[in-house]
């Protein structure tokens, strides 16, 4: 979050804290009610003391008493916003922005919920809620699974925050349903009054099906790090005016009865130049704390592999990766968000965090020089690491490593466009566990060429590489990809396409060398084998 002169800054006068020294010259703030301590220096001594006086003040004029008391070249700006920021997070200080414009963004709820591990903080959304507080808007982010809220919980916030924009991350298709049901609610309590704004793989791939749905205004195609900030600005200054929105690129609009689109243009944007994010937005004790602190690094995979929709929504082919100063950068921010943890754990989710075998070790030998002490986990294809790097990952703090896998025939992941071998898969995953990292390794069943026989081959993979867990699921086939376009192109019989079960063991394709029943018998056998290892 950046401060503005005109937002307002007071104490929360809810929150029962004093000054206590320790002894040693060192004063920390104690919350009298959760025990928290925070250290502090004379400057947040300053700040309090100049809060106390007033009931409130705005950023601006705090600054400037600050100046009075110092000196205007005592201190930089940003350092005081920073500082506030951190008061901010633990409820010693409110924060109230000048905005009258206040934005909502919503990440839904996952069907069959119980089935998914511990929520963990929607990127997309922060980033996009970041760039709207840093130009001034009022910005709150929902996230339903993190808090546990029903669909009809969302009125009852709407009623609270009542927002002039909402917009809803439609990443995963077997959130189709769940999201028109969403927009459905809230257009019934607003009566069209508030423009609903749907962004994300999903609603990319299948924005013409969406738009059926009347109660949503606009989907944002591909990536929206720009589009959305463009198009918040226009419907502020002039209003929903289909001459206006037809200026910019990657947009689906709703004009009455008629649906327009500008069209699509390359949606990629220089990764380094996106903001530091404001992790209150997403009120990070919401997450558990392994599951706290993710990063994206890059964008993109440097393969296209048929069954992927991620590749093909952020370019086939092409990564847009960060530097390693950035890389530093926004890890040491989320730092100064976790005061509370002596040693964070960060999770990378970059579709293939080690393509580039340069930035990676750059990357590593950076946090040790610096002493960035923490734990980081990330994914990996197999033929992008060798036994130097993964022993230097782990110096660095890498303790576990995701690879997908996939298959153990190399005709097979031929046929799908992996580009990796078997032999690969092995010797690294090996590696990895000899060195000490923890190593996930993902099987994909039914794949076009596979038989029966993928039973004795990802059985004995498992006995002879041993990895830490095994992730084995049935071939589903998303929208955007070859094999949902195409599907008997390659082999594959689509037994149906129901996008709110896409993510449960019910086959959607079968091929002529594994029917439906083969595929269940083949993962039955492969899980049952599985669980006895562990």
């Amino acid at each position: 979050m950046i401060l503005f002169n005109s937002d307002i800054v007071s104490l929360n006068r809810d929150t029962a804290f004093e000054f206590v020294e320790d002894g040693n010259s060192r004063t920390f703030m104690l919350d009298l009610v959760t025990g928290l301590v925070l250290s502090v220096n004379d400057m947040t001594l300053l700040i309090v003391k100049i809060l106390s006086a007033a009931d409130e003040i705005s950023f601006g004029n705090l600054v400037k008493n600050l100046s009075a008391d110092l000196g205007e070249n005592f201190f930089a700006i940003k350092d005081i916003n920073d500082l506030l920021i951190n008061l901010y997070a633990y409820d010693f200080i409110l924060i109230k922005r000048a905005s009258s414009k206040t934005i909502l963004l919503i990440n839904p709820n996952y069907p069959f919920i119980n089935r998914f591990s511990n929520p963990t903080p929607p990127l997309g959304l922060l980033l996009l809620g970041t760039q709207l507080s840093n130009h001034g808007y009022n910005v709150e982010i929902i996230d339903m699974p993190a808090i546990n809220a029903s669909e009809s919980d969302i009125i009852s916030i709407l009623s609270e925050y009542e927002p002039d924009y909402i917009g809803i991350s439609l990443i995963f298709s077997m959130c189709h349903d769940i999201v028109i049901n969403l927009t459905e609610l809230i257009k019934n309590k607003y009566c069209n009054k508030v423009p609903i704004i749907l962004g994300g793989n999903h609603a990319t791939f299948m924005a013409k099906e969406l738009m059926v749905c009347k109660s949503i205004d606009v989907i944002v195609k591909y990536q929206g790090v720009h589009t959305f900030l463009y198009l918040i600005n226009s419907l502020v200054e002039n209003g929903y005016k289909k001459d206006v929105l037809t200026q910019y690129d990657n947009l689906l609009f709703r004009v009455g009865d008629e649906i327009i689109d500008t069209g699509t243009k390359n949606t990629m944007y220089d990764i380094n130049s996106i903001p530091l994010f404001d992790w209150n937005l997403i009120k990070p004790n919401n997450y558990m704390k392994d599951d706290r602190w993710i990063l994206y690094t890059s964008i993109g995979c440097t393969n296209a592999c048929h069954y992927c929709s991620t590749s093909q929504f952020n370019g086939a082919g092409r990564v847009n990766s960060m530097s390693v100063e950035t890389m530093i950068n926004h890890i040491k921010n989320i730092k100064l968000y976790a005061l509370d943890q002596d040693k964070i754990q960060i999770s990378f989710v970059d579709d293939a965090f080690t393509f580039s075998y340069e930035r990676t070790e750059k990357f590593c030998l950076e946090l040790i020089e610096q002493n960035i002490n923490i734990i980081w986990g990330c994914s990996s294809r197999v033929d992008h690491l060798d036994e130097k790097l993964v022993r230097l990952m782990y110096k660095a703090g890498c303790k576990a490593i995701f690879f997908g896998v996939e298959s153990c025939n190399d005709k097979v992941l031929k046929k799908a466009n992996k580009k990796t071998s078997n032999e690969s898969a092995q010797s690294i995953v090996k590696i990895c566990k000899d060195v000490g990292i923890i190593t996930t390794v993902a099987f994909i069943l039914g794949l076009p060429g596979e038989d029966m026989t993928v039973v004795d081959l990802i059985t004995n993979y498992i006995n002879h590489v041993e990895p830490k867990n095994v992730n084995l699921s049935i071939l589903k086939i998303y929208p955007g990809t070859r094999y949902w376009n195409n599907p008997e192109r390659y082999g594959l019989k689509v037994l149906n396409r129901t996008l709110n079960t896409i993510e449960t063991f019910e086959p959607m394709t079968e091929t002529s060398e594994l029917n439906r029943n083969q595929l269940l018998q083949a993962y039955i056998k492969i899980k049952a084998m599985s669980q006895k290892t562990e």
